[in-house]
């Protein structure tokens, strides 16, 4: 009698799952889910000067030891990098999952001013260029 993983039962279930993902995705070409694994991530992508400025403030939150804050950044640039399109307004962010009240305002000052002012302010610091550095 051969062991058995105890999961092995699930494994059709599992294929059919990402059988059915994969069709939408072809269908649809976006897939907003809550789960950031299951969003095709293309290697070209677009909305790249905006990615970048929230990346930046992502890495600000992982420095000052914010961990939830650091968590929303990184949920909204995976929902921005699986966008299937370029953002033409801040509003096309707020049905997404990933994009808070908060997010949804750090989105509308980027559309309405083309910067964010709290990620210039950071690219400025001298104390986070110094502590970018050594990290």
């Amino acid at each position: 009698m051969s062991a058995r993983w105890p999961l092995d039962s699930l494994s059709p279930l599992i294929h059919s799952i990402n059988f059915f993902c994969f069709f939408l995705y072809f269908i649809f070409r976006f897939i907003d889910t809550k789960y950031e694994c299951l969003r095709p991530h293309p290697l070209q992508h677009y909305n790249n000067k905006l990615i970048d400025l929230l990346r930046i403030l992502e890495s600000a939150r992982a420095l000052y030891d914010e961990p939830k804050s650091e968590l929303a950044y990184r949920h909204a640039i995976s929902a921005l990098i699986s966008y299937p399109r370029e953002l033409q307004n801040w509003r096309e962010v707020k049905g997404l999952k990933g994009f808070g009240p908060k997010m949804v305002e750090i989105i509308r000052e980027y559309f309405t001013s083309g910067i964010i002012k709290e990620a210039e302010m950071l690219k400025k610091s001298e104390e986070f260029k110094c502590l970018t550095a050594f990290v």
